[in-house]
């Protein structure tokens, strides 16, 4: 299952948990799945890590996540995920006031991008 169709179940679903670890999402199903936590789904953990959801779905994830107050845990490790995408995660950082777990680990943030 991609992840737009993922998205479109998020929005009806009263799932806490989603481990959708190494399914090649890309950009285009991150940003589906970031449309659908804008909307505060019930899901407080969400493991997204090797997608090669890139800086794009990265970004979209960030954005969506200013606007939730839902989700505890986020795993985005190893998606190709670049300094470019700092400005928005600082954001997120800044406004999101639920996120408690965060791994970013196997991504290319590089010391001056943070």
């Amino acid at each position: 299952i991609g992840g737009c169709a993922i998205a479109k179940l998020l929005i009806r679903s009263k799932l806490e948990v989603l481990k959708m670890y190494n399914n090649r999402i890309g950009d285009v199903g991150s940003s589906a799945i970031a449309e659908a936590l804008s909307k505060n789904p019930p899901l407080s953990s969400l493991d997204l890590r090797m997608n090669e959801v890139g800086d794009k779905g990265g970004e979209a994830i960030f954005k969506a996540l200013q606007k939730n107050n839902v989700l505890l845990r986020l795993h985005m490790g190893s998606n190709g995920l670049t300094s470019a995408t700092v400005p928005v995660l600082s954001d997120m950082l800044k406004k999101n006031a639920t996120l408690s777990s965060l791994d970013l680990s196997g991504n290319k943030l590089d010391k001056d991008g943070i």
